[in-house]
């Protein structure tokens, strides 16, 4: 697509839905539910128009089939190639040709790996929720950064309170009830070999470092979970992270007036809520 194109398309495109191509951008699949929330809307045929236009433009992507209503998954949406291109003519965006080529593959992408995308994407906009002022920043946000394991998290959280200098800070992983054993032990080694390094941002900028969030699938995963990564951790050289889990379920009934659904893995009988899973490590 040529620049004349690119600035061409890019005028045919309204802020709104610019906004919309901002948020899949920003969480790779999303929910006509979870883009509205997102854009502050309300329930109505709006946003679905926009959708449709989008996609007749040939920016956007809908994944849907009949297996999905059966298994109550929503329509996802994706942005297409000529979509990534619009964002790309933005300098606010540092889109490479390759991610543009290796988004094609979206289009064949598994159930699982959308359904994974649209938990996060539900997860971090309840935490906005439930915590005004609160930053999120996806794994297609933080990758080349340097200031992160090679292994990403699905997040980084990040919520500044007024008095404090520093933010708090929180990595956030999906764990899905078929995560195998290995990958888990991975994910602690991983992590744990990262900030045992005292070179790297979080040992040379004297920020706390982040409490690792483990949102499971189920009550009977996050148990095991838990298990498994206490035993980890009492066989690490490094046992300076602290590591909390809870399940989409606690947080998607979680409210104002019941935040407290965070256990510590080496305690799990004590349930802290969001800014106690960090103010230990401050």
């Amino acid at each position: 697509m040529s620049d004349y194109t690119i600035v061409k398309h890019r005028k045919n495109i309204s802020e709104g839905q610019l906004a919309v191509l901002r948020l899949l951008y920003k969480y790779r699949f999303g929910s006509i539910e979870l883009l509205r929330i997102s854009l502050g809307l309300n329930e109505g045929p709006g946003l679905y128009k926009k959708l449709e236009i989008l996609i007749a433009q040939g920016y956007v992507g809908k994944r849907f089939e009949s297996s999905y209503r059966i298994k109550g998954i929503p329509a996802a949406y994706y942005l297409k190639p000529s979509g990534l291109k619009v964002l790309q003519a933005l300098p606010e965006y540092p889109i490479s040709d390759s991610l543009i080529k290796y988004s094609y593959s979206d289009k064949r992408r598994s159930l699982v790996h959308i359904t994974h995308c649209l938990q996060v994407y539900g997860a971090l906009s309840k935490l906005q929720r439930l915590y005004p002022g609160l930053r999120v920043f996806t794994k297609r946000e933080l990758a080349g950064q340097k200031h992160f394991p090679e292994e990403l998290p699905d997040a980084l959280v990040s919520l500044k309170l007024e008095g404090k200098t520093k933010p708090y800070r929180w990595f956030l992983d999906i764990l899905a009830d078929w995560t195998p054993r290995h990958k888990i032990d991975k994910k602690v080694a991983d992590y744990d070999e990262f900030f045992d390094n005292e070179d790297n941002y979080w040992g040379t900028s004297h920020h706390p470092l982040p409490a690792v969030l483990l949102l499971c699938e189920s009550g009977s995963f996050e148990r095991r979970v838990q298990r498994l990564v206490s035993r980890k951790l009492q066989g690490a050289e490094v046992n300076e992270l602290k590591y909390y889990t809870s399940t989409l379920k606690a947080l998607k009934h979680a409210d104002a007036a019941s935040v407290e659904i965070w256990s510590d893995v080496e305690d799990p009988e004590e349930i802290h809520d969001l800014l106690a899973t960090q103010a230990a490590n401050s």
